[in-house]
């Protein structure tokens, strides 16, 4: 029985992720179904748009001291742990949620708490990686995450990206809007927010549901090759 342990795990990954395959697949043709809307004309429901970054830039991003009206910065260091090598999150820090936005016709509130954002690597107002963080970041992590600097470990490498939206900033969302105090997209279930256009991400979603269907579909094959093997010997 433990020899079927392996593929019989195996083969409930391969569904799982087949099963997560055909949710994404069901919002690329969501996605591909709804027509971009003017705020002007929003309505309760899923919905697509075309906007810009309307907020003030108010706030200061902690690594480039760039004013903007959102950042977002993600920090990791390599960790060893029983064995493996994983990034361990130091610090993930978003500010400026949810960003007010903007057409010619009227305004929404993205909120990008929870949201996924693809956002361009031209976006980001530094970016970085090596065994030591350099002069900008080791500043930042003293001055706004204390906490976060304790935990350096000397010798490990490290990697981290600061990216800001600007007043101005073009962005295209698709998500579910809600009518609070002014309409606001959220992600409930989804929301889903690129500075690419609305041709990225359909690309980016279909070769997502696309991608993890192939792994699963390869691990199902897997299991039921290995399966058999266990039980013919």
């Amino acid at each position: 029985m433990l020899h079927l342990l392996l593929p019989l795990l195996c083969g409930a990954l391969g569904v799982a992720l087949l099963v997560g395959a055909w949710r994404r697949r069901r919002v690329a043709r969501q996605l591909r179904a709804t027509p971009t809307s003017r705020l002007a004309e929003l309505r309760a429901g899923v919905v697509a748009i075309d906007a810009r970054v309307a907020g003030d830039d108010a706030l200061t991003s902690p690594l480039t001291g760039t004013p903007c009206a959102y950042y977002e910065l993600h920090v990791e260091q390599l960790a060893l742990r029983k064995g493996a090598d994983r990034w361990r999150t130091l610090v993930d820090d978003r500010q400026g949620s949810p960003v007010r936005v903007a057409d010619d016709g009227g305004e929404a509130r993205l909120d990008l708490s929870r949201a996924q954002r693809l956002f361009a690597r031209d976006a980001a107002a530094a970016t970085g990686a090596g065994d030591a963080p350099n002069a900008q970041l080791h500043a930042a992590l003293g001055a706004r995450y204390p906490a976060a600097a304790r935990q350096l470990v000397v010798g490990r490498s490290i990697r981290w990206r600061e990216v800001v939206l600007r007043k101005g900033d073009a962005l295209h969302a698709f998500g579910t809007a809600r009518a609070r105090d002014g309409w606001v997209l959220e992600a409930e279930p989804l929301l889903v927010v690129t500075d690419q256009g609305a041709a990225h991400l359909d690309a980016e979603v279909v070769a997502s549901w696309r991608g993890t269907a192939a792994i699963g579909a390869a691990l199902v094959a897997i299991a039921l090759l290995v399966g058999g093997l266990v039980v013919l010997t």
